[in-house]
């Protein structure tokens, strides 16, 4: 590929989608909501700093009518568009309809505007979650005992059923939403792109961005560093309710090859490394990293069973379609619970 428009181009995921693309030799435009963000890219990657290969469009609000009609016109144009932007944060506002999400309605907004201003794109990749996939009522829980998921399973909330259960709901409900309504956009609106949507396990990994506190991180390895990394070796790990993963910069791959892939084309691609329990990742950080001796859970080491319940992912598809493939888990953890270490250094000043 030769030019990419990526959106919410300064988050965990996306700058490591936007460090691949541009090692790739690929030209970038990134969209990001603010100046401050688009410096935050700029300090990131200096090396790019008044390079042609990296060009810089924002969208404050992702929402409004006609939002990306600018930002995806280009020429040369554009080949793809990969669209990683929603966060938890997303759902701090109920909103009555699912269509009114703003992880839907940006969704809707950037397909709308590619389809009108910018017909020489011939795909659109966009960031789904395995929170669109996994049944997690209680009752299916206790049903599926190692039930495998796939791409042809959906979580069966409705949106009644999430504004009542809090924000963490709405988020799950809001990915599988805005899947439905991406795929009903293009059945109705016959565009010249495709559509490809990747539903990642919860993903972990190092940053690439810039990162000051750790009380500024990302959702799930703000997790990771408080159960993994500072809660003391006596801390009695919490029963574990997620059990799939996949490294931020496979899925950072798995973006890209989604993007360029033909027979990726229309379809829906679940993206997991594997499964893992909470005390593999102790047992791994105890083993690799001393300084972490009294502040990483004992647990009972070695004990790494997999639960009985426990679901996992299927990645059959991702690994045959795209020929994915996924780092050690050893090198996911030691290599962030290094990099989280260091971010408290500086952040104390030692």
């Amino acid at each position: 590929m030769q030019r990419v428009l990526l959106t919410g181009a300064n988050c965990f995921l996306a700058s490591h989608v936007l460090d691949q693309l541009l090692e790739a030799g690929t030209h970038v435009r990134a969209v990001v909501r603010s100046e401050a963000k688009a410096n935050q890219i700029l300090q990131d990657f200096p090396t790019y700093q008044g390079s042609s290969r990296l060009s810089i469009a924002l969208v404050p609000d992702f929402t409004v009518p006609g939002a990306f009609d600018k930002a995806v016109v280009s020429s040369p144009p554009f080949e793809a568009v990969i669209h990683t932007t929603s966060s938890f944060g997303d759902c701090a506002a109920p909103r009555s309809s699912a269509l009114d999400h703003p992880t839907v309605r940006g969704a809707l907004e950037l397909l709308g505007a590619v389809k009108k201003h910018a017909p020489e794109i011939r795909r659109i990749v966009i960031t789904s979650s395995s929170a669109a996939v996994i049944n997690y009522q209680p009752e299916a829980t206790s049903r599926a005992s190692g039930r495998v998921y796939n791409e042809e399973d959906w979580n069966p909330v409705n949106w009644e059923e999430a504004l009542a259960g809090g924000a963490s709901l709405q988020y799950k409900a809001s990915k599988k939403f805005m899947e439905i309504a991406a795929q009903k956009f293009v059945e109705k609106e016959q565009p010249y792109f495709d559509l490809v949507v990747l539903c990642p396990a919860v993903v972990f990994g190092p940053l690439k961005h810039v990162v000051n506190s750790v009380n500024d991180l990302n959702e799930s390895n703000r997790l990771f560093w408080k159960i993994f990394c500072d809660a003391g070796k006596d801390f009695q790990l919490p029963k574990q309710t997620v059990h799939s993963y996949v490294d931020v910069r496979d899925l950072a791959t798995a973006h890209i090859l989604a993007a360029s892939t033909p027979t990726a084309s229309g379809k829906r691609l679940v993206i997991s490394a594997r499964q893992f329990t909470y005390q593999r990742f102790c047992d791994i950080l105890r083993a690799n990293i001393p300084t972490l001796a009294e502040r990483t859970p004992l647990g009972i080491s070695g004990n790494d069973a997999i639960e009985k319940d426990a679901y996992t992912l299927s990645n059959t598809q991702a690994v045959d379609l795209l020929g994915l493939r996924f780092r050690p888990i050893e090198e996911t953890v030691v290599e962030l619970g290094r990099q989280l270490l260091e971010i408290e250094r500086m952040e104390k000043g030692e």
